[in-house]
């Protein structure tokens, strides 16, 4: 009796009774058959018995409503798992191997720990070999190791994906595949392929689209080539040319099921694109409204037009990174359109000046996706030449976003043509049932946080404490939390001032590590002399700290003087200086201040500013 040969065999069926013995009789040397079944209603189930083989059921989740395979390499991994061997070899049910094949096969489980071998494919038809085809040399990958494959991948075509530093060798014998002359058959198969590779690749872009059509073009040439080489040259039993003909149906049925593909309607995927990742102001609400939507359900990606960081707790998988040197990379815009494409993007929301010109013109070249651009500082800022872009290429956005109505009219100024797309969104804090509880420091403590840039006013700030302290004789400590190109020069400005006791510079701390200088700190103070919307008044707010603000935009939406916060001049260290003094010398001012900015805290919260964003994105849950 000869051995049985060391090596799994998988086959799909599903009422395979015409064809199944022919297969299974070309694999009773094999140790171990396995045939997953799709619910044959046939002796199938029979046949498979009287060879040995161990039958499963193929899993609902890769059927259909119909009980048709949608994830080929769902069922294929079904019997891949379940396999006692570390060769696997898979054929179809009406596919049938050589002798040759099989010892083949045999000499290299006794010989080979690991490997991946292509198996040469011929058709048989009436039962004689077809001797010339325009689809030969026809080559699949059918038999390999598990330890050299991590399993099946693509829910049709399927095929299994090898481990790294494995190339794919290839087998003499033969695996006989019999054609039905009956090509209305095979054209139903082909129809329900058709749909599932449209499934698997979801809404494609244009250049992603124009990519198939190459491919499938250069293929179908190929593929005519060698059916006029067949025919001119060719000796022995042809393929008829009316199966030869119908397979020119494939390329151009899929080609255009893609692009109807392209109009359907999708469940929304969210691009949050910036300029790159840091830990800014405008990048941290940005975070936020990404992690939001994300808790919803709603499918996001996160992209930079330069750099390849990805914020903390976004999968770096799910980021779209262009790469671009410069505004003028043609390359950078071909990859950005591409791959928005492929990941079937059906909204941008872009933030800053360089990813906002980006978006726009990339939005040129993808009509169907929903382009919102968020403006979070004023347009004095701007150097002529993006005031001119933002006119002409406002025109493909469908919503501006302005963090202020000071933001919104700053716009307003230059482009009033774009009014009607111009919303206002504040930005949103996290907001406690509840006025959190606050542990005091032993002196009377001064928090601010931001980059240490000119526009901040630190050095305003820094004046007015020196005049506080001279004026109360206050044990107080100023704390100053961030980073910047003026820190060296903030720095030697409290030195000059003699501040060293009584200031401390903290760097850039944690998110977490600021909410909790909120806490502790008696009041907070924002001494800028230009802002969007400062979002650390918000968040102090939220905290029940009270606040000290310069009148700039985004204070006027948020705070009331003397109800919900103090507002004084910016650029004035005098009224920075006389409003801590009135805070210092009077608790219940702080107490009230730190209630009363709590409530206002509420209108400005997460849930809301979420609702709003997710009404101007046009997304509904």
């Amino acid at each position: 009796m000869t051995e049985k040969i060391p090596c799994s065999v998988g086959i799909l069926t599903k009422n395979s009774a015409g064809s199944l013995e022919r297969a299974l009789e070309s694999v009773k040397d094999f140790a171990e058959i396995l045939v997953c079944d799709g619910g044959s209603t046939d002796t199938t189930l029979d046949i498979a018995a009287r060879y040995g083989a161990r039958v499963m059921p193929q899993k609902k989740e890769f059927l259909d409503a119909q009980g048709y395979i949608s994830d080929f390499s769902g069922v294929r991994n079904q019997t891949l798992n379940a396999a006692s061997y570390d060769w696997y070899l898979y054929v179809d049910s009406d596919e049938y191997i050589s002798p040759e094949l099989a010892e083949e096969i045999r000499a290299i489980v006794s010989s080979r720990t690991g490997g991946a071998f292509n198996v040469f494919r011929r058709y048989v038809l009436g039962g004689r070999e077809v001797e010339c085809a325009a689809s030969y040399p026809n080559r699949s990958m059918r038999f390999f190791s598990r330890r050299s494959s991590t399993g099946f991948r693509k829910i049709v075509h399927e095929r299994p994906a090898l481990r790294d530093g494995v190339v794919p060798e290839a087998l003499t014998g033969t695996l006989f595949v019999p054609v039905d002359e009956d090509i209305s058959k095979a054209l139903k198969r082909n129809d329900r392929y058709i749909a599932l590779e449209v499934k698997r690749k979801g809404r494609v872009g244009v250049f992603q689209f124009l990519g198939y059509t190459r491919w499938e073009m250069r293929s179908t040439l190929a593929y005519t080539v060698r059916l006029l080489r067949s025919y001119i040259v060719g000796r022995g039993t042809r393929m008829p040319l009316r199966i030869e003909l119908a397979r020119y149906r494939y390329p151009f049925k899929l080609l255009a099921a893609l692009w109807r593909g392209r109009m359907a309607a999708y469940p929304p995927i969210v691009l949050f694109f910036t300029n790159k990742w840091k830990t800014g102001g405008a990048e941290h609400v940005f975070l936020q409204e990404l992690q939001a939507l994300r808790k919803e359900g709603i499918a996001v990606r996160f992209g930079a037009v330069y750099g390849t960081a990805a914020p903390p707790g976004v999968d770096a998988r799910l980021c779209i990174f262009p790469r671009f040197k410069n505004l003028f990379d043609a390359g950078a815009y071909v990859r950005l359109i591409s791959i928005v494409g492929s990941h079937g993007i059906t909204h941008m929301f872009a933030t800053l000046e360089h990813a906002s010109i980006v978006a726009r013109i990339a939005a040129v070249f993808l009509p169907r996706v929903r382009l919102v651009v968020c403006e979070p500082g004023m347009a004095e800022r701007k150097p002529l030449r993006y005031k001119f872009l933002d006119l002409v290429l406002n025109v493909r956005t469908n919503a501006i976003v302005s963090v202020s109505r000071g933001v919104e009219r700053s716009l307003l100024r230059y482009q009033s043509l774009h009014a009607g797309k111009m919303r206002v969104l504040h930005n949103g804090v996290p907001v406690p049932s509840e006025p959190p509880a606050r542990s005091r420091e032993p002196r009377f403590t001064v928090f601010a946080a931001g980059s240490l840039r000119h526009e901040k006013g630190f050095e305003f700030l820094l004046e007015a404490f020196k005049a506080f302290l001279e004026e109360t004789d206050a044990e107080a400590e100023l704390v100053l939390a961030g980073e910047g190109p003026l820190r060296a020069r903030l720095e030697e400005k409290s030195n000059e001032l003699d501040l060293e006791r009584h200031m401390r510079f903290l760097g850039e701390i944690s998110h977490d590590e600021v909410f909790a200088r909120y806490r502790r700190a008696d009041c907070f103070v924002l001494s800028s002399v230009s802002e969007g919307n400062p979002n650390v008044v918000l968040e102090a707010l939220s905290q029940a700290t009270p606040v000290i603000a310069t009148a700039v935009s985004g204070v006027e939406d948020v705070l009331a003087d003397g109800v919900s916060g103090i507002i004084v001049p910016p650029g004035s260290s005098r009224a920075l200086c006389d409003a801590l003094v009135r805070l210092y010398r009077d608790p219940a001012l702080r107490a009230k201040l730190g209630q009363g900015g709590f409530e206002r805290a509420k209108a400005f919260s997460s849930e809301s500013h979420m609702r709003a964003l997710k009404d101007i994105l046009h997304i509904t849950t």
